[in-house]
């Protein structure tokens, strides 16, 4: 099959991704995204240093930033590779009339087959309940 084959085939069926990141900004409390992260990079801007996280999603490859603060939390716990559910929770004022993002950032543990593995119920000390939440 020729590419120009395979490209009417990809177009026809639905099967074409852009790979051109689209720049993903949380404005609206409640705003979230869902993906795969592909990458990590460490940004020198003006106002200092942050990270900048590729995340391919359902609607193609997003490019957002999380902010220095959320960035020394849990840039260290994000594997490539792993599944991640970003929501914004809205700004928090801080003193000296400063203000950050708080965005909530939570990993989806699935089995290998996608499906959710079996969750031990546990009591309030840790150990294995019998049946129900602990």
């Amino acid at each position: 099959m020729t590419y120009a084959e395979q490209l009417k085939l990809a177009r026809k069926d639905g099967e074409v991704r852009d790979l051109a990141p689209k720049f993903l900004e949380f404005r609206t409390v409640g705003d979230e995204v869902v993906g795969k992260l592909i990458d990590i990079s460490t940004v020198e801007g003006q106002h200092g240093t942050y990270k900048q996280y590729l995340l391919d999603t359902d609607e193609g490859v997003v490019k957002l930033q999380l902010g220095a603060a959320t960035d020394a939390d849990v840039a260290p716990q994000m594997a490539l590779g792993a599944v991640f559910w970003l929501t914004f929770e809205g700004v928090e004022k801080l003193s000296g009339g400063r203000t950050i993002n708080k965005i909530a950032v939570r990993e989806l543990v699935l089995s290998a087959g996608g499906e959710r593995g079996p969750i031990e119920p546990v009591t309030a000390s840790g150990a294995p309940s019998e049946g129900g939440r602990g």
